[in-house]
């Protein structure tokens, strides 16, 4: 195995319903906001584990944390930097509660979100996991858009795994996971320890073992900005290579071969679509060896002539 399994705790009625994980690298002008947006929600039902997960910061990230200590809020700070996925991992594994929210730490919460989950968890107790909408925000908390939705009604996503297997459709912040489901399923893959990809194979890799539900609302806020860690890899020129193997993974969590097929397909065009956005930004930026190499790698990677031929105007342009 490539991940290990989230080892189990007893369970006690002296374990918080919830454990609000706040993975952070030098997020000291967001987290406070991240935290705030988590706190406002106290006292939730059931009990609250909030810590944050500091990997080695060199800002005032400590400092701003502090503030809220008297809030309940944890903060646990590694010896030396590891890598947000490490980072996240620590997180798990310090986990107490029975439901795990992951909230990066430029990343927030809307009013109502862990009542509303409660609630969704407590009517479909079938689910091991469950995602909702959320909003695209800019670094000054302005909307930029939202996302739409994936069925009409809340309720258990049935083909979840197919569709996640085609595309990356939800952002962490709107996603829960029953503490059992690490433990049965596994933490991060350890084979994308450098990947910006981690959090897609992981949520298909839940999705192999539990029901997934789907909450129709909108309820967490995902940041964009250009201290992002995903927004820095998209347009690093390594986002191909990144795809191919992630892809590969969670393609064989597909027992049905013709699906596999067909689910392939539809990856490998989505993910030329957002690659090729992703290079018009590059030569937005006159970045354009880096948008010549990531060009290239996207050239056939899908058979859509369309797609090839989009490829290809602006590989011109980036000449």
């Amino acid at each position: 195995m490539s991940f290990d399994l989230l080892p189990s705790l007893p369970d006690n009625s002296d374990r918080p319903l919830w454990s609000v994980i706040i993975p952070a690298y030098n997020k000291g002008k967001f987290i406070g906001r991240t935290i705030e947006s988590v706190t406002s929600q106290l006292p939730i039902e059931g009990g609250v584990q909030i810590e944050v997960i500091d990997d080695c910061s060199t800002d005032d990230t400590i400092e701003i944390v502090k503030k809220y200590e008297n809030l309940g809020v944890t903060y646990y700070r590694q010896e030396k930097n590891l890598g947000h996925i490490k980072n996240y991992e620590t997180g798990l594994l310090r986990s107490k509660g029975k439901l795990i929210h992951i909230l990066h730490g430029d990343d927030c919460v809307k009013a109502g979100f862990y009542k509303e989950f409660s609630l969704f968890f407590d009517r479909l107790p079938e689910i091991g996991a469950a995602f909702c909408r959320n909003d695209f925000v800019d670094e000054n908390d302005k909307f930029i858009t939202g996302t739409g939705e994936l069925m009409k009604e809340s309720g258990i996503f049935y083909d979840f795994l197919d569709r996640i297997s085609q595309s990356q459709i939800l952002q962490t912040p709107t996603m829960v996971v029953k503490r059992a489901i690490y433990e049965k399923g596994g933490m991060f893959n350890h084979e994308l320890l450098k990947s910006r990809n981690e959090d897609w194979e992981m949520w298909a890799r839940v999705g192999k073992n539990c029901q997934v539900g789907y909450l129709n609302k909108i309820l967490a806020n995902y940041r964009v900005h250009s201290d992002s860690l995903t927004e820095n890899f998209m347009l690093s020129g390594g986002y191909v290579d990144d795809f191919k193997k992630t892809i590969k993974i969670i393609n064989s969590y597909i027992d049905d071969e013709s699906l596999r097929h067909k689910n392939l397909k539809i990856a490998n065009l989505n993910a030329v679509t957002t690659g090729t956005n992703k290079v018009i930004q590059l030569i937005e930026f006159n970045r354009k060896t880096e948008a010549k190499k990531q060009l290239q790698s996207l050239l056939f990677l899908s058979d859509n002539l369309k797609a090839n031929l989009r490829i290809l105007k602006w590989y011109l342009k980036a000449l």
